[in-house]
């Protein structure tokens, strides 16, 4: 999946793409082996973050897909998330909080939806 970003036309149809098989598969034998064990998951959650806090050189519709699926991976895949990307994890609500402030109303909106997102998610599971 790594050479699969030079066969789409644009990053948001890539992070797109590896959404939708993200979601079908994650809960999967195959999937876990295919996202965890291969490096996969890891090269998208890096990935995605660096065009994710990316301020000039990214097109918007690049920053909002690839927050929205860097949230996603971090919810559906939380101890994996956890355990091997704490850094990444802080610096993650960085760039949420930081795309929170921005002058572009959208990714203001899609920011603090994913921020109330994870507040859900996490403090469900305290609860």
């Amino acid at each position: 999946m790594t050479k699969l970003p030079k066969q789409v036309a644009t990053w948001s149809e890539y992070v797109e793409f590896c959404h939708n098989v993200f979601v079908a598969s994650v809960d999967t034998d195959i999937g876990k082996a295919a996202f965890e064990e291969s490096g996969v998951l890891s090269y998208w959650v890096t990935e995605t973050i660096k065009i994710a806090e990316s301020v000039t050189e990214v097109p918007l519709n690049d920053r909002v897909s690839s927050l929205v699926f860097v949230c996603q991976i971090w919810i559906m895949k939380c101890d994996f998330i956890s355990k091997n990307f704490h850094e990444l994890v802080l610096q993650l609500l960085n760039v949420l909080k930081r795309a929170s402030r921005d002058i572009r109303q959208t990714l203001v909106i899609v920011s603090v939806e994913l921020m109330f997102r994870l507040l859900e998610e996490f403090a469900g599971g305290r609860n």
